[in-house]
């Protein structure tokens, strides 16, 4: 049985061992869209695609997406949810940036797992646990991405992506610091365990 929800005006087909949109996903979506009013041609790049929505919502707005899941089953989810929805999306299966190369954007997107390591994670699937868990402090993946973003921004390109206040969030900045770019925090949303946060990143000019 099919299980469909919409959100930001986009019908999702929800598909199993697939993160589904959640808080940090509207978080995300509604930051990207209050920042960034005019995205006609922009060639837009979302790392973890997962249902596809955010991509969907940003080709809606005219931009040139590429999606990248490392999740077989997030790809072939992606690919359905594009359908559904009339947009074109190039959809490549990989780990951060390998499937792109050296190609660089106007606009990187990235949810990334950013929870640490749990006894509890034990309990979940594979492909679930991929996209929640981001290493053993939670920030591994993030820092990861950061390290690679530099070189696949345009000159006035910039980036999104989520964070929690679990992260290790020091360690992301110096990380940050080291390859000059610049973390400016948007939006964030308290629970009752933790805080999320939307950085916009900038790269340093020389």
């Amino acid at each position: 049985m099919k299980r469909m929800i919409k959100l930001w005006g986009v019908n999702i087909e929800l598909c199993d061992d697939v993160y589904e949109p959640h808080d940090d996903t509207d978080l995300l979506i509604s930051t990207i869209l209050e920042n960034e009013k005019e995205m006609h041609g922009y060639d837009v790049l979302e790392i973890g695609s997962g249902t596809g929505l955010i991509s969907i919502v940003l080709a809606k707005k005219e931009a040139n997406v590429t999606a990248i899941d490392i999740s077989m089953d997030a790809i072939n989810c992606t690919k359905k949810n594009m359908k559904i929805n009339n947009v074109n999306i190039e959809v490549l299966h990989g780990n951060l940036f390998e499937p792109v190369g050296n190609k660089r954007f106007d606009l990187i997107v990235f949810n990334p797992p950013y929870l640490p390591e749990d006894s509890l994670d034990k309990y979940l699937s594979d492909p679930y646990k991929q996209a929640i868990v981001g290493g053993k402090k939670g920030n591994e993946v993030i820092i990861e991405f950061l390290k690679k973003l530099p070189s696949h921004l345009r000159e006035h390109g910039k980036a999104y992506f989520v964070v929690s206040s679990l992260s290790g969030i020091n360690d992301i900045m110096t990380i940050a610091q080291d390859n000059k770019l610049i973390l400016i925090p948007q939006k964030e949303a308290k629970y009752f365990f933790e805080t999320l946060i939307v950085y916009k990143v900038n790269v340093k000019k020389e």
